[in-house]
């Protein structure tokens, strides 16, 4: 069974120094791809504390979400654990192929870095992505509570139980110990930077889960 977080948050207003920043340079030490060694994009990082996003265990100050289009590793899981000085990657896949025009011409190398406050998830939002994952049979343009029809596209969602492209494969066991990890993130398409957005399709979600023992954050990509 996967695990969540009891408390979920979606994107809320920009501000000069959120809990949560869209997009950014990645500059941690060892985050780099091992297939092309260009630095991981930086989807985004969110700040873990008491009184807001709230991890159990983990004792980084910072989540990154980092990942890469431009090479084989966004066709398998993608695992990297905190080190000391940065991190590590310790699970992808690898190879190069011709990733010119991949997820879209003229991908960027980061993402403009865009600050922002959190806005918690209300029990009607939770219940309606509840329904939406249970039940394949929902025709949410049908429906006519029209939350379903805005919650079922992927969006950015830290914490809670997030709406899910595969529900059956929302699950991932930690690359280092195997204990199930903790579902923490879903990263959506939005930018807020540019047109084409962080992957170039709105139905492209990737999910991200923690092991806070490890230190390790797991991702996978999914696609409708």
């Amino acid at each position: 069974m996967t695990r969540f977080l009891k408390k979920g948050f979606f994107v809320d207003q920009k501000t000069q120094n959120g809990e949560l920043i869209i997009g950014g340079l990645n500059n941690l030490k060892g985050a780099n791809s091992p297939n092309s060694g260009h630095p991981l994009i930086q989807l985004a990082k969110i700040q873990v504390t008491q009184s807001g996003f709230q991890v159990p265990d983990w004792e980084l100050p910072w989540i990154h979400f980092l990942y890469s289009w431009k090479c084989k590793i966004h066709e398998a899981d993608f695992s990297y654990q905190y080190l000391d000085d940065g991190i590590r990657v310790i699970e992808y896949c690898s190879g190069m192929d011709d990733y010119s025009e991949f997820p879209y011409e003229n991908y960027p190398e980061s993402f403009q870095e865009i600050c922002f406050s959190l806005k918690a998830l209300t029990n009607e939002e939770q219940d309606v992505i509840l329904q939406l994952n249970q039940d394949d049979e929902i025709s949410v343009f049908d429906n006519p509570n029209p939350e379903f029809i805005r919650l079922s596209i992927p969006v950015h969602q830290f914490g809670g139980v997030p709406f899910l492209l595969d529900p059956q494969c929302s699950h991932k066991n930690c690359p280092a110990c195997h204990q199930k990890m903790i579902l923490v993130a879903s990263i959506g398409n939005e930018s807020y930077s540019n047109s084409e957005g962080l992957s170039g399709n709105d139905f492209v979600q990737i999910i991200f889960w923690v092991c806070p023992s490890c230190k390790i954050v797991s991702a996978r990509n999914f696609c409708d």
